[in-house]
């Protein structure tokens, strides 16, 4: 065979293509950057970079997008625009929140590669693809497009790692708390998934950082006071626990806490309490979010000096952190983007604070300590017992893989479905999905086949189709309950009878028949138990029964206050 002699810049030019960009990995509570002499920290410099999508505003969160969304790693032109500002503010990380999987990202991707700009990518998308509570839980159609995303940027060496979700849980909101064994369950099967295509990619979650000493919340939650911190604890300790498939590789905070107007120190942001409490936490984290964005007098600009506290008295425990935000980004009628796009799209006004957020990046690398090889083992963490969320803390009891064959075959033969053009729509399925349980009540039948407990860790067999398969199984059972009368599968026309269903058997045989099933052990979940936490008769009924998508306002999908 002939072989050519490999000239100094041919092989310079496989050495690029071999290495690229260097691989981010954990070893205990840090990250570090894989280096072929020596593996060094890695801090995040990162900056949110998404524009603000259409949608209602929620008051619950800093950041709303609510229906229409635009893919910024789909858009080359925008990315070839945006790179230089990036790379002279010693930008090394951009959090993103939403894709679309079936758009071409190779140019972006591949020009942030080769600038050493990395991608933290969330994998919700607006309205059907988010963990939100027990009306929206771990399901086959989530777990699919979380896994089309996946698929898609796999291929890309420059993905630090994905978030499962992003301030799901509300320390103030107890139907949130539903989510947290969804999410741990989601964690589970991506990382299944990431192995089964031998991937290294690291998983995360981004959390609501609280305000330690002022949370209170008015009326029923008032006991709620001094509490919360427990419970920010408890929730990063359960997505930490157990074995590694188990386990996160990577937690964010959302905080907002150092703002000009209150003073711009450790003691007066929330940031030395932060410190406090996760300074023993086992896994790398980094604030998924920071920057005042609840300062209501512009005449104080921000001038990023946290970052210094950051990289410095901060880096114990944190790896870095994503500015909020690159884009304008509407909150309660302020704007808090750092640069403004040109009319035609083509070119970036970047501002004062951009700036300093960049001189802040430049002054600032974070010391190289410890060095991978003296962290030492890294064992599992146990899971105890989360009172504070009140969460099963038996692993063992974490809902099943969703299954899209048992799922499929259940729609397909059950009497009553909800019409196709609904499905999907969360916004419809989640209050008919409580209006058809209230009715299955009234009959003598009941929903623990779509719903979870949380507390004792059982999930009914169906809790993981999706909503529209979920919401049919109930309307079947309502219907063959009322003798098959068709005016109790209609419901204002979102559902209709399956013709192709009528020679078939029941719900529950249906059931019994899809899923393989000799019996119907574990369906008996009931919907989601009320917590024995405080007398007040108001606390408890709104646990009782689940409640209708509490985001009907506004799909949270960005930070939180």
């Amino acid at each position: 065979m002939f072989r050519f002699p490999l000239t100094g810049f041919l092989i310079n030019t496989l050495l690029l293509c071999v290495l690229g960009i260097p691989r981010i990995f954990r070893e205990g509570k840090w990250l570090y950057e894989e280096d072929r002499g020596r593996d060094h920290r890695f801090y995040i410099k990162g900056i949110a970079y998404q524009r603000q999508g259409h949608g209602k505003a929620s008051p619950n969160v800093a950041f709303n997008e609510a229906q229409i969304f635009h893919d910024p790693l789909a858009d080359p032109d925008a990315c070839r625009r945006d790179l230089p500002h990036f790379s002279s503010a010693s930008i090394n990380t951009l959090r993103v929140y939403h894709i679309n999987s079936s758009l071409n990202h190779d140019e972006c991707m591949e020009m942030f590669s080769e600038a050493n700009i990395y991608v933290i990518l969330d994998l919700s998308i607006p309205r059907t693809g988010s963990i939100v509570d027990g009306t929206t839980p771990w399901s086959t159609s989530i777990m699919d497009m979380y896994f089309s995303t996946i698929d898609a940027f796999e291929k890309y060496d420059n993905i630090l790692a994905y978030n499962v979700g992003d301030s799901t849980v509300d320390y103030k909101n107890y139907t949130t708390f539903e989510a947290v064994p969804y999410l741990k369950a989601a964690v589970w099967d991506i990382k299944t998934h990431l192995r089964a295509i031998n991937s290294t990619k690291l998983v995360g979650y981004a959390a609501k950082a609280i305000n330690f000493t002022n949370f209170r919340v008015p009326g029923v939650y008032e006991f709620l006071t001094h509490t919360a911190p427990d419970r920010q604890r408890d929730l990063a300790d359960y997505l930490s626990c157990g074995d590694e498939p188990n386990a996160i590789d990577l937690y964010g905070l959302n905080d907002y806490s150092w703002c000009p107007m209150y003073g711009n120190t450790m003691t007066k942001s929330r940031y030395e309490e932060i410190f406090a409490q996760f300074s023993s936490y086992n896994r790398p984290i980094y604030f998924s979010e920071f920057g005042c964005v609840y300062d209501g007098d512009r005449r104080y600009p921000r001038v990023w000096d946290e970052v210094d506290a950051l990289f410095t008295n901060m880096t114990l425990i944190m790896s870095g952190g994503i500015a909020f935000s690159y884009f304008p980004t509407l909150v309660d009628q302020l704007e808090y983007g750092m640069v403004n796009v040109t009319e035609d799209g083509t070119a970036i006004n970047v501002s004062a604070e951009f700036l300093a957020l960049g001189e802040r990046y430049s002054a600032n690398n974070g010391p190289d300590t410890p060095s991978p090889s003296n962290i030492g083992s890294d064992d599992p963490v146990q899971c105890n017992a989360t009172s504070g969320l009140y969460v099963n803390s038996d692993l063992e009891t974490l809902p099943d893989t969703p299954n899209a064959e048992h799922c499929d075959c259940l729609q397909n033969a059950l009497s009553c479905q909800v019409s196709p053009a609904v499905a999907e729509e969360i916004e419809t399925v989640a209050p008919l999905i409580t209006t058809v349980c209230r009715q299955l009540l009234g009959s003598g039948g009941d929903c623990s086949s779509i719903f979870g407990n949380r507390t004792s860790g059982e999930y009914g067999r169906v809790v993981g189709c999706s909503p529209g398969t979920r919401l049919s199984y109930a309307m079947s059972q309502l219907y063959e309950l009322r003798e098959k009368d068709p005016t109790f599968c209609d419901f204002e026309g979102n559902a209709g009878v399956n013709i192709g269903a009528l020679s078939a058997g029941t719900a529950e045989e249906s059931l019994r028949s899809c899923f393989g099933l000799q019996g119907l052990s574990n369906s008996s979940a009931g919907p989601p138990g009320p917590v024995d936490e405080t007398s007040d008769t108001s606390f408890n009924v709104l646990l009782t029964w689940p409640s209708k998508l509490s985001l009907l306002g506004g799909l949270i999908v960005m930070g939180g206050l």
